[in-house]
């Protein structure tokens, strides 16, 4: 990988669009990072300590992928995903919930997982692994909420239509903290764990990178990458801030860590580009 010539292309890059970028690519025994160790709001990008931390539970025998639980009106959350837009009382499993959280970044699917889980153990899958710049204290409702100055603690139906009104009017809190924060090298790092199986055991490696290649929001990391290169992957998406983070397939099978963070993003499309452009350049580079 030429690192000159990338971190060329990416100060170039990131000066033309408006926000605040983070970026840490590895591959082939080589590293670049651009304000790569700046904590930078996570996003959505946090289900990806979610899956660990269920993982770790099935591993440990405490729970059951195949498991079913029945989605209750109280479990929807607001935001992205396919749940809140069917009748409560349907029965999925815990990796369909996995599944819906991932590859299309489900708000209900994700807040039944970390309900189920727990922040403690979530964390402390995370701790043990050495990953210490990533603390996971929101889960949708909770970020969602705190974004738009609502309280999370109620989670009455009349604050629930206040939260989702004021979403719908983009009435942003303008002293709101960002949430989940982590640094793109240590998000680089725990994707790249995990497709690699230092993460997890043989049995929950399959299983994440299975979900994380299905993935259905690719216009960011594989937006510019040759068809049918794959890439394990997550995005995140909240006011100001556009990311993606994850492990592309390069040639031979080897592998490309890229994380893209960023905060103070003023207009999403222009963001997404510019994630786009660094992968395929850090994979031109690579190859």
């Amino acid at each position: 990988m030429n690192v000159t010539a990338l971190r060329s292309f990416i100060a170039g890059a990131a000066s033309e669009v408006e926000g605040r970028f983070g970026f840490f690519v590895a591959g082939g025994g080589e590293e670049l990072g651009w304000n790569a160790d700046e904590r930078f709001p996570l996003a959505s990008v946090f289900k990806i300590g979610v899956l660990i931390g269920l993982l770790d539970r099935v591993a440990e025998g405490r729970e059951r992928l195949d498991e079913r639980v029945t989605v209750r009106a109280e479990d929807i959350a607001p935001g992205s995903g396919i749940l809140r837009e069917l009748e409560p009382g349907l029965s999925v499993s815990l990796r369909d919930l996995a599944t819906l959280m991932i590859i299309v970044s489900d708000n209900s699917a994700t807040d039944m997982l970390c309900a189920r889980v727990g922040f403690e153990r979530i964390n402390a899958s995370l701790a043990r692994r050495g990953y210490r710049e990533t603390v996971i204290r929101d889960d949708c409702w909770s970020l969602l909420s705190r974004m738009v100055g609502a309280d999370p603690a109620d989670r009455g139906e009349a604050n629930r239509v206040e939260v989702r009104r004021r979403l719908r009017a983009r009435e942003i809190d303008p002293a709101f903290d960002g949430g989940n924060a982590s640094t793109p090298r240590e998000m680089a790092r725990i994707f790249l764990d995990v497709v690699e199986g230092r993460a997890l055991g043989p049995a929950e490696t399959a299983v994440a990178t299975d979900i994380l290649s299905r993935q259905h929001l690719n216009s960011r990391l594989p937006l510019y990458l040759p068809q049918r290169t794959v890439c394990w992957h997550k995005t995140g998406t909240i006011a100001g801030v556009v990311d993606d983070c994850g492990v592309i397939e390069l040639p031979g099978g080897r592998h490309l860590a890229v994380a893209a963070m960023s905060k103070g993003v003023a207009d999403n499309l222009p963001a997404e580009r510019l994630i786009g452009r660094v992968a395929r350049q850090a994979y031109d580079e690579a190859v």
